[in-house]
């Protein structure tokens, strides 16, 4: 988890979730964000769309102490479906002739934080009336965000579901990926069991 965060969760795991109930809209985003980055297990699916072509990312992670993450990823399910495991900073991936190992880059054993992104970049953000009842009860909040990924801006709508235990459970964005216009959703399962392990070679 990036360090430059560290002091922000801090202050967010000492909220209880009437104090997190009660925060401005953006800082309950904020927190909802940091809750997903503690849990300790989740399973992502992401759709990524850009100029009518999907992709589409099915991600599990699971979180053990301080140390990295397991990961396993699979883009686009299906016969020729693209898939990567990532343990204890090393990461396999599929190819044609079978697993290739190597060290695992930062970015698979640290991943994204997007609470920088979040708290930088998101403006002009409201909270929608909740959907939803008793358990199942999701606050919803949506505003504009930009963010830069290298040298492409991206700037569009966002859209946030936060479910009772004050986690994201979707995020929805429309809008620029550079010139391009592109979209995503992404959906959160942090009840599923699971376990991931390296490949059996």
């Amino acid at each position: 988890m990036n360090t430059r965060f560290a002091a922000f969760l801090a202050v967010s795991a000492a909220l209880s979730l009437p104090q997190l109930l009660a925060a401005a809209p953006l800082d309950a985003v904020l927190a909802a964000l940091a809750a997903e980055e503690r849990a300790p297990s989740e399973r992502v699916h992401l759709r990524f769309e850009r100029e009518g072509i999907a992709d589409v990312y099915l991600i599990d992670r699971i979180k053990f102490g301080a140390g990295p993450a397991r990961i396993h990823m699979v883009k686009n399910p299906g016969p020729a479906q693209q898939e990567l495991i990532a343990v204890d900073g090393v990461q396999w991936l599929r190819t044609a002739t079978g697993w290739e190992r190597s060290p695992a880059t930062q970015a698979t054993t640290v991943g994204a934080s997007m609470i920088g992104v979040f708290r930088n970049g998101m403006t002009e953000v409201v909270e929608n009336t909740p959907v939803g009842s008793g358990d199942q009860r999701k606050r919803r909040f949506s505003g504009r965000i930009s963010w830069a990924n290298g040298v492409t801006q991206h700037s569009g709508r966002i859209a946030l579901s936060v479910d009772k235990k004050g986690r994201p459970s979707a995020i929805a964005f429309d809008g620029q990926c550079g010139t391009r216009p592109c979209r995503f959703q992404q959906l959160f399962d942090y009840d599923a069991t699971f376990t991931i392990e390296p490949p059996k070679l």
